[in-house]
């Protein structure tokens, strides 16, 4: 399985660059957790169609739901889990 979530730091308000990139990895790690053996990428980048896509049509609704949830599921302090440098 592939799976492509768009996580453009243009869709993320005033979130400093640097949470919107930690971001990106802990929500790769969370994708890569839930979809184990999946090939994940976490885009800087905006797709109008979806949020996220997935090469296994069966799949993509749980996809797209699973992704909607990541922002609210977010711990936001970053440095307690290790992704600020």
């Amino acid at each position: 399985m592939r799976i492509q979530y768009y996580a453009a730091s243009s869709t993320m308000g005033d979130t400093p660059e640097s949470d919107c990139n930690a971001y990106r990895e802990w929500a790769k790690l969370q994708i890569e957790e839930e979809y184990k053996g999946a090939h994940v990428e976490v885009l800087n980048e905006e797709n109008l169609n979806v949020s996220a896509w997935t090469d296994e049509d069966d799949q993509q609704e749980g996809v797209n739901e699973f992704h909607h949830r990541l922002w609210d599921r977010c711990p936001w302090d970053f440095s307690e889990v290790g992704f600020l440098h």
